[in-house]
This record gives structure tokens, sequence and C-alpha cells, in this order.
């Protein structure tokens, strides 16, 4: 029984309705798991007042609204009609028979009321394990390892079982996660990333497996770490007027974290590995004011992730010392052991004290993996000898006491007559002597500071910049396409009509449709006339991909395009 019924879920996408006359309200499906993020819908008249449900047994995890109009003549009576669409993400927050309450609306003084809606929340892990192996397809998350240390790592692996080849991945999400670290073994997003694919049978059934993403994890803390759900959405066939897709939900995961089970030591943080640390110091013969080098660098395989700069005062005291941490730097691989490389603390010391000064040495201690013991790592300590600055007195052009030159380059300032010129000479010292001289600085300042405040454009006026430069690329681009052979010429008309609803509509490349691309033009008020033309250009786009268009039927398109753009730059 379960079986079927998860078949069922996968299989499901029609809105189950319960409505009044004046208000609608919709599910996306009345039998979920508790796993399932599925979308309550309610459609209502732009100018009545909504009063939704509470949703007491069920997390809101997102909303977003929008708005139609329409128009109806009928026996030459026209009929203007709007309707606002408010849906909601829910997560159910236990198993069992729930109901999501009634919505109601006031329209023009006229109270409706939607019937409420029960919900059947079945236990995702029971329908999760029923489906391998009878599902046509499924997700699938799995972990390296079902206990660990702290600090001691595992990696994540999240996979799609399909009994169909599948021809892109279009979205992928990862589950939440408390006092986890984790970090991808690869970048799903790069364009030339290709998917490990493998075959596998599961309960006699043959899948394709395709790894969409594989992480590698640290726990923080120890306990139990529930990881929620991964949600992927992949392509199974680009259809000639229909999209199919593959989309849902993983299991989730528990993962028992233990404390590392050996005594900790003070200046144990959560270190574990193997690790190795060196020092430098590019002197320890310096004078008072004189700045000196100092760097720490630890290398190994473990979690980075937890390791901090020592305290600069753990070296030096403040009172006789000025230290400041300078620079981090790193070279580290996320690999499926643990990130392995290095980390290197600078450090830039100015000492303000003469004297001799013993510096301690760093160190702190970790959990080696291999052996289960805990181990330590330190500096070398070393001493320094810092000295009084002396420098030759030299004479006082003022006059005044005499003052010790530093570093040989300060010396008195003399405030008296200077004999290089005279205010009085007919070049130097006049006004237009100081226009010659500092006039070639000034005007490319000057041009520096226009250029900037050209420069100081919004995000929003960027935008705005950006869609206008597509309007007209597009309207110059459609006839230079009609040159080209017809299949590349197609082709590239569907990239440039891409690219414009991605700049003008804002819609990411993974969330692009023809049934986003539809929402947004029906929210932003466009003629039903310019949806209808854009649809049939997107439906014969998609059919040239399968079968050659006739040079009329090519032509016809572009035609059409090139009509569509110019009454859609009018409207958004």
């Amino acid at each position: 029984m379960i079986k079927h019924f998860y078949i069922l879920l996968l299989l499901l996408s029609n809105f189950v309705f319960a409505q009044s006359e004046s208000i609608q309200v919709a599910v996306s499906g009345n039998t979920v798991t508790n796993n399932d993020i599925f979308q309550y819908q309610i459609s209502v008249g732009c100018k009545c007042d909504l009063n939704p449900p509470a949703f007491i047994d069920f997390d809101v995890l997102g909303q977003n609204e929008g708005s139609m109009q329409s128009t109806t003549i009928i026996n030459g009576k026209q009929t203007n009609t709007c309707t606002r669409t408010i849906t909601y993400n829910l997560r159910a927050k236990k198993k069992g028979t729930l109901s999501i309450e009634s919505a109601s609306a006031n329209c023009d003084g006229e109270k409706s009321k939607a019937d409420g809606i029960q919900i059947n929340v079945v236990d995702a892990e029971e329908a999760f394990n029923a489906s391998k192996g009878v599902a046509p397809y499924f997700y699938e998350v799995k972990s390296s390892k079902d206990e660990v240390f702290v600090g001691e790592p595992f990696t994540i692996t999240f996979s799609l079982y399909t009994d169909k080849n599948v021809s892109e991945i279009v979205n992928l999400m990862k589950g939440d996660a408390i006092a986890l670290w984790r970090q991808p073994l690869f970048d799903e997003r790069d364009p030339q990333h290709v998917f490990e694919q493998y075959h596998t049978k599961v309960k006699g059934k043959d899948y394709s497996v395709i790894v969409l993403t594989q992480e590698l994890c640290f726990a923080d803390q120890a306990g139990t770490i529930h990881i929620s759900p991964y949600y992927g959405n992949a392509v199974e066939s680009y259809d000639i007027f229909n999209t199919r897709y593959r989309e849902g939900y993983s299991n989730s995961l528990d993962i028992k974290v233990k404390e590392v089970p050996v005594s900790k030591p003070e200046n144990y943080n959560g270190m574990a590995g193997k690790f190795e640390i060196t020092h430098s110091i590019s002197d320890t013969d310096v004078k008072v004011g004189h700045a000196f080098d100092m760097k720490i660098k630890v290398s190994g395989l473990g979690n980075f992730n937890i390791l901090k700069a020592p305290e600069p005062d753990y070296f030096f005291s403040a009172d006789t010392f000025l230290c400041a941490l300078d620079s981090i730097n790193d070279q580290l691989a996320i690999t499926e052991k643990g990130l392995d490389g290095w980390i290197e603390f600078s450090y830039v010391i100015t000492p303000k004290v003469a004297g001799n000064y013993h510096v301690k040495p760093f160190a702190f201690s970790y959990y080696d993996w291999d052996s289960r013991s805990m181990k330590s790592v330190t500096t070398h300590e070393f001493d320094l000898k810092i000295k009084e600055g002396k420098a030759p007195k030299i004479e006082n052009p003022n006059g005044e006491v005499e003052v010790q030159e530093v570093e040989q380059d300060i010396h008195h300032i003399s405030t008296g007559e200077t004999t290089v010129f005279d205010n009085s000479d007919f070049i130097f010292g006049r006004w237009y002597y100081w226009l010659l001289v500092l006039g070639p600085f000034a005007v490319p300042f000057f041009l520096i500071i226009v250029s900037r405040k050209k420069s100081k454009v919004s995000d929003e006026e960027l935008i705005k910049s950006e869609q206008k430069n597509t309007k007209k690329t597009v309207i110059k681009e459609i006839p230079k396409l009609k040159t080209l052979d017809n299949k590349e010429g197609l082709r590239q008309l569907k990239n440039l009509i891409e690219e414009y609803f991605m700049k003008h509509l804002q819609i990411g490349r993974s969330a692009l449709s023809k049934s986003s691309i539809t929402q947004n033009l029906k929210s932003q008020n466009v003629d039903d006339s310019h949806i209808s033309s854009f649809q049939n250009i997107w439906d014969q786009l998609e059919i040239a991909q399968y079968a050659p268009l006739s040079d009329k039927n090519t032509t016809e398109i572009f035609d059409e395009t090139a009509e569509l753009i110019k009454n859609l730059n009018k409207l958004i």
C-alpha cells in the first residue's frame, strides 16, 4: 500500500481545490510526507480584504503573491476581472491527519468563506524506503559515517536514482543542519563540471545513479545532528509542448557525534587530524622603534576551519611592545579526508622599551584520528635583544634646544626666510606661477572626480541600463540571425530571447521556463495577446530542436519575435 502511495506522490501535480463564489483555495496535494514542502494557494479578487488561515500545524517556509487581469465580452458586454493569488510554501510539523482552517474574504461588503482542507501526512522515511526499487526515480542522501567524533571528517553525498536518463540538472538545495561545517568537494554549478554517473540495482530494479553533490563535513559539538532532506530537480525530457521534470526531496539523516575519548588539555580547542607548527622571525637584535616580523605557520590535514590566530599579547606585553596581526594567508584543499594544506599568521611587532626579552613558545593540542590519542605541537622559544636607538646630535638652525636625530631622517625645521626666491620676484611667488605649477595636477584630479561621480550608480540604475542595452541588442540581432541557416539561427534566437527575459524579468537561468515567464508577464499586466504570442514562439523554438522547420515557418518566427519584443519593450 505504501509503495503505491509513494508512486502516486511522485506523479501528483494538479492542485486540489476547495472554493466558494468569491474565494478559492487549493493545495498541491492532500497527501504528503512530513519532509515534503507543498503549496497552499488562495485566489481572491484584487480589492477583497483577505483573512488567511493560521496554519497552526504547519511551518510557513515562504510565500509569494501575484495578480492577473482579464477581460471578457459576452453579448457585447465587457467585464474586467482582477484576481490576486497568494501561494504559501508549507511543511507539516507532525504526522497524521492535519487540518488547514478555512480562509475568508470581504469583497465590497460581501463576505465569503472557503472550506478548510485536510492534509494526510505520512512518515517520510517509510515512504522513502518503500519507493526504493519501485518508483521510477528517487533522491537519496548518504553519509560516509553514522557516528563520528568532534572534529572527525565525514562526507555527505546527494544522488538521483533514475530509471531514465535526464538531460539537465536545473536546481539543487541542501538540507538545513545545525552545528555542522560543510564545504562542497566540487562545484556542481561549474559549466565544465561533469556529474559522476554509474549503474546499480535496488531491490532488483535497474537505476542510473547521478552524484549531484558531495560535501566534506565536520561536526562542531557532541550530540545528534539532524540533516534535513535535500531537494533536486532534473529535466527528464524537453518535449515539444511540455517539459517533464524529475523533482523531489531526499531522506533525512541523523549523525551521532561523540566527544573525543581522552582527557582534554587546557590548550585543546577542538582541533583534530595531524598538524605541524613552525615559526620564523625577521630579526632578534633590533632597536627601539624598529618594527620586525613574526610568522606562525600551521600545516597538516584536519579541521583547519576552527583554527584561530594566537592573540598578540600571548607573546608580548603591551607595555613593552606594539604587536598587531598583519595578515592571514592560507593554501587549503578540500578533500574527503579533511582540509589539507597550511595557514600562516603574520604579525608586526615594534619594541617600545629597550631590554632583553624571552618569548615563550606557542603550542596547541589536537586529537589524532589515526592513533586515537591526544597530541601536541609547539613552536621554539627565542630571545630578543632590544637596544636604545643611538644617533648623533645636530645643530638646531632655529637656535632652540637640540634634539636627537632619529633614523637619520628627521631634522629641525628652519622657520626663517629662505634664499631660494623672494615673493617680489617677477615670476616666482606670483599667482600665475602657482597656476603653472599646480595646473597640470589639478586638471587630472578634476577629471577623476567627475568620472567617479558618473560611475556611482545604484544597482537599480545598473539593472535599468542593462535592460536598455538588451532591448537594443535583441532588435538589432534578429535581422542578422535571418542570414544564418535555419537551425543555427533558431538556436541563437532562443538564446537571445532567454537572455532578454532573464534581464527584464530578473529570472535566474535555472528557473527560466515557459511557465515562469508567463507568470511574470501576467504579474506585469501584459496583454493576453502578447503572452499568447510568446508561448507560440517558445513552443516553435522547442519544436525546432527536434524537427527542422520550413523556410516560411522560420521567417515567421523571426518576424513574430521581433514584433513581440517591440511590444514588450513598451510594457516591461
